[in-house]
């Protein structure tokens, strides 16, 4: 038998989780989306300290591991890096290797420019076919709301 607190102590686990949709959750617990998205909203608190609880468990069992040392990391691709020059500036290289392993030398220097948190992450959103609210229309967050409770206030 299942109580209301081990019903919230679930859902808030599964969502600080983060491995499935509010739409899958919702599914799971037998709940409509929207009161997902209501539970989510009014136990955002304890959502982000489960969540910090499970980042702090994780960070404590792969600080063994080298690949969680940054350093580590970037000395890695720079070998990678080192063993590619050549390569690349072989005259005698075919076309087809010579594309491949550029394209692997920019994703390496990639992956360093993002570790290093020098690329922004950018989002594409297609709005083909959505209405647009009429200029001079204000944009407000519900408090605590999540990006999709965005509402519009005409002034």
């Amino acid at each position: 038998m299942t109580t209301p607190e081990r019903d919230s102590r679930e859902r808030i686990e599964a969502i600080a989780r983060g491995e499935k949709t509010l739409l899958e959750l919702a599914d799971e617990f037998g709940i409509t989306h929207q009161t997902m998205k209501e539970f989510s909203a009014r136990h955002a608190g304890e959502i982000a300290a489960r969540k910090a609880e499970l980042q702090g468990e994780l960070n404590a069992e792969t600080a063994h591991l080298w690949v969680s040392d940054k350093a580590e990391i970037m000395a890695y691709y720079q070998l990678l890096l080192d063993r590619l020059k050549p390569l690349l500036t072989d005259p005698n290289l075919d076309d087809r290797s010579r594309s491949r392993f550029d394209r692997d030398a920019k994703a390496l220097l990639r992956d360093c420019s993002e570790l290093n948190g020098d690329l922004k992450h950018q989002v594409q959103m297609d709005m083909s076919g959505m209405e647009l609210p009429p200029i001079g229309t204000k944009w407000v967050q519900i408090p605590g709301g999540v990006v999709d409770e965005v509402r519009t206030e005409n002034p």
